[in-house]
């Protein structure tokens, strides 16, 4: 899956990799299924349809209703009701971008340092 990260108000294009996936894709049936962990907060969790790209590959649409710095499983079906198991390497992580500063800089500035403020925010590559 890729990306890992995206924000908290939906939108971001996530690729599911994976064989043998078929272009016969019913938004009724083929669906992803954003569920919420690692928090009290208990919402409903949200369907969304997937869409093939390639034999190898699946997409959806993270969708909103999550907050930055929650984590969601995604899971997939084929068929609207059974869906694959949940694991480590399908989760999904929201983010919110709060402000940043300087707010403006020189055109030409080169090796400065922005500091950026939020949630979900992850120290990475």
């Amino acid at each position: 899956m890729t990306p890992h990260y995206g924000p908290m108000q939906g939108g971001t294009e996530i690729l599911i990799q994976g064989q043998r996936f078929s272009n016969i894709t019913d938004p009724e049936f083929v669906k992803c299924k954003f569920t919420l962990i690692g928090t009290d907060r208990n919402p409903a969790p949200k369907f969304i349809p997937a869409i093939y790209r390639d034999e190898q590959t699946m997409m959806c649409v993270s969708p909103n209703g999550f907050l930055g710095g929650e984590s969601v499983n995604l899971q997939m079906s084929f068929n609207g009701n059974d869906y694959t198991e949940t694991k480590d390497f399908l989760v999904f992580n929201y983010y919110t971008v709060l402000g940043s500063f300087p707010h403006s800089g020189p055109a030409d500035g080169f090796d400065q340092v922005i500091l950026v403020r939020g949630s979900g925010l992850k120290s990475t590559d």
